[in-house]
């Protein structure tokens, strides 16, 4: 076996000496403190497991999945009352004929609709959307995107546009 024995010179044991100093300085830095007394030193993080799900320790609102409508009929409806507000109806439709939206207000005044129709037959997709503006109470067929389709995804939004005082606005998405 043989040993090489070389002399550092003194610029590169400096470099050396720098970068490690570097390394190490950066992991205390980003790991926050690393130990060394801050004000997390030794407390635990927290973890999800399912007993918090079971024991329902979190709390949030959760966003409920669209309704599903396989006769005809309504799908969903949303109400909302105040000034300027809007209301949003969506749903899932079944072996869709046609499709419909009913729009209402109270004071009778004008509101603004606006829609989007996701269509889907045999892996293929089409998206269908718009805007009318129309005087209440109103009940208007979207065309649906693609005939015959297996499934359509529905999303209606009414707002008010009388800028005056308060109202109450209504939406639903209506099947066959």
């Amino acid at each position: 076996m043989t040993t090489f024995k070389k002399k550092l010179s003194p610029t590169i044991a400096i470099l050396i000496v720098l970068v490690v100093g570097l390394i190490v300085g950066g992991y205390f830095v980003f790991s926050g403190g690393g130990g060394l007394g801050g004000d997390q030193a030794g407390a635990p993080k927290p973890v999800l497991t399912p007993e918090h799900l079971k024991a329902n320790k979190l709390k949030g609102r959760r966003v409920k999945p669209p309704p599903r409508r396989l006769s005809p009929g309504v799908v969903d409806e949303a109400r909302q009352q105040g000034r300027l507000v809007l209301a949003q109806a969506r749903g899932t439709v079944v072996k869709p004929r046609r499709i419909r939206l009913r729009v209402s207000a109270a004071p009778r005044q004008r509101v603004i609709v606006d829609w989007q129709l996701g269509c889907f037959l045999n892996r293929r997709a089409k998206i269908g959307r718009g805007r009318y503006r129309t005087r209440t109470p109103n009940v208007r067929a979207i065309p649906v995107s693609i005939q015959g389709a297996e499934t359509c995804i529905a999303t209606a939004t009414a707002g008010l546009t009388k800028v005056d005082g308060t109202g109450r606005v209504k939406v639903s998405v209506i099947s066959g």
